[in-house]
C-alpha cells in the first residue's frame, strides 16, 4: 500500500522576506514592491531624498520608478494603510485609558457607598477651570448651542458612568465612553466642524471628564486623602 505524500512547498522561505538588503526578517509584500512596511518607508524617504538632491534628473525624459503611475499609486495606498493604523493605534489608546479608569471606577468607595455622583462635582474647581481656559479660544469657535450641547453629553456620560460601575463590567464601562465620544464626533460632523477644531473638542471632553471623574471619585469633598497626601509629600521634603 502506498502512503501520501504532502505536497511539498516548491517556494523558499527566503523569496517571501523583504528585499531590503539590510537584513530584515519581515515578509514582503508585492503591493510594497516586496518591501516590508517599514523598509518600503524608508525606501521612499531615501528616494525623495534623491530627488530633492537631483532635481534635473526629471528633465532627461526618462522617468524615474518612483514617478511611474504604478509606484504613485501604491504610495497612495501605503499612506492611506499607514494612516489607517495610526488612527487604529489611537483608537486603542484611548480604549486602553478608558478600560483602567472603568476599573478603577468599580473599586471607588465613593461609588459603592451612594451609587451615584455627589453632586458637589457641579461646582466648579480649579482644574476644570484651568482645562476650560486653556481651550477657550478652540470652545469660542463653537456656537452657543453646540457648546451647550457638549456640556449636556458631558454631563450625562459622567452621572450614566458612575451609576453603572458597579453593575457592568469594565469592558462594558469602557464601551459606554467609547459610544459616548462616537456620538460627540458624529454631532460635530452634523454642525459641520473642521477635523482640527473637533480633536481639540474630543481632548477638551476627554481631559473634562477624566479630571471632574478623578476629582470626585478617588478625592470627594467628604474625604481628606487629598490633604493627606500633601502632608506626606511636604515630610518627605
Amino acid at each position: 500500500m502506498f502512503t501520501k505524500k504532502s505536497p511539498a512547498l516548491r517556494i523558499d522561505e527566503a523569496d517571501l522576506k523583504c528585499k531590503s538588503r539590510s537584513g530584515c526578517d519581515f515578509f514582503g509584500n508585492p503591493e510594497w514592491d516586496g518591501y516590508c512596511s517599514h523598509c518600503y518607508r524608508k525606501e521612499r524617504e531615501r528616494q525623495q531624498n534623491d530627488q530633492k538632491k537631483s532635481p534635473n534628473r526629471g528633465d532627461s525624459g526618462s522617468r524615474t520608478s518612483a514617478d511611474s503611475p504604478l509606484s504613485l499609486a501604491v504610495a497612495k495606498r501605503f499612506n492611506k494603510f499607514e494612516e489607517k493604523k495610526q488612527q487604529q493605534r489611537q483608537q486603542q489608546e484611548k480604549r486602553n485609558k478608558f478600560s483602567k479608569l472603568a476599573s478603577s471606577l468599580r473599586k471607588s468607595t465613593s461609588i459603592r457607598d451612594t451609587g451615584r455622583l455627589p453632586e458637589p462635582w457641579l461646582e466648579q474647581s480649579p482644574e476644570v477651570e484651568r482645562i476650560k481656559q486653556d481651550y477657550a479660544t478652540h470652545l469660542a469657535s463653537l456656537s452657543p448651542e453646540l457648546r451647550q450641547l457638549i456640556n449636556k453629553y458631558i454631563q450625562g456620560l459622567c452621572r450614566s458612568v458612575c451609576s453603572d460601575a458597579n453593575n457592568i463590567s469594565a469592558d462594558e464601562l469602557s464601551e459606554k465612553v467609547q459610544k459616548f465620544y462616537q456620538i460627540l464626533s458624529k454631532c460635530m460632523d452634523a454642525h459641520n466642524i473642521n477635523q482640527e477644531l473637533k480633536e481639540s473638542v474630543l481632548d477638551y471632553c476627554e481631559k473634562f471628564t477624566m479630571t471632574v471623574l478623578h476629582r470626585n471619585l478617588f478625592c470627594p469633598p467628604t474625604t481628606t486623602d487629598e490633604e493627606k497626601d500633601l502632608a506626606i509629600q511636604k515630610r518627605i521634603r
